[in-house]
């Protein structure tokens, strides 16, 4: 069935924003957008924004303008990353040496030429003196876990 053309206004006004807010709005805020409200109570707008947000046919339409939305903020997206690496690709182009290598690594990471790297230092104290005492360690952990359960499996 075709939406009328407040059905249309509130699927749209529930998807998207306030943009005073920037938030996603009530469904009453949505249908006081869309509709004329004067004269009727809050507990009226609340129960008729209720019905007709679950209509099928509007739930179809929010559906359809929650997809209409995330394009172009896909879309969006994309542009702005392609600027971002176009001002970089111009920067390190024409920049001092210094903010080259800064443009030039945020180029390469985007890229993927580059990861960041994380290192873990130990010193010899952390670590255990031979295979042996290492294996002694872990016996000794697994004994201490296995009385453990076995203490907390009789206490039951």
């Amino acid at each position: 069935m075709a939406l009328t053309g407040k059905q249309q206004a509130f699927a749209r006004a529930v998807v998207e924003p306030d943009p005073e807010t920037g938030k996603a709005r009530s469904l009453t805020a949505a249908y006081r957008l869309a509709y004329d409200t004067k004269g009727c109570s809050p507990k009226t707008i609340r129960i008729e924004a209720s019905r007709l947000r679950a209509s099928p046919d509007i739930a179809l339409a929010v559906d359809a303008e929650n997809a209409r939305v995330e394009r172009l903020r896909a879309r969006d997206e994309g542009n702005r990353a392609r600027s971002v690496l176009s001002r970089l690709d111009n920067i390190a182009d024409t920049a001092s040496d210094n903010v080259k290598v800064q443009a030039l690594r945020l180029l390469g990471l985007e890229c993927g030429l580059f990861r960041e790297r994380q290192s873990l230092e130990i010193t010899p104290g952390q670590l255990p003196a031979t295979e042996a005492s290492t294996v002694a360690e872990l016996e000794a952990t697994l004994r201490e876990v296995l009385a453990l359960e076995s203490g907390e499996a009789t206490e039951d």
